[in-house]
């Protein structure tokens, strides 16, 4: 047995801000991670209760914000 092929379309945005005088950079980051919502199985799992094998899929779209200081 194998799995379905696995899909999964991330992007990331970021602007960085160089200070000259204090000698440190600011960055931002918007990650969207999943961005078309495919849900990937993560792994298969049996329950007992149920005498199944079940699915277990991975996160779907999921945005993730950075800040970051440099010295």
């Amino acid at each position: 047995m194998q799995y379905d092929d696995y899909f999964r379309w991330d992007v990331k945005f970021g602007y960085r801000l160089n200070s000259k005088k204090r000698k440190f950079s600011q960055q931002f980051y918007l990650d969207i991670q999943n961005v078309t919502n495919k849900e990937n199985i993560f792994v298969k799992r049996y329950n007992r209760l149920t005498n199944e094998l079940n699915n277990v899929y991975q996160t779907g779209f999921f945005p993730d914000f950075m800040y970051r200081i440099q010295f």
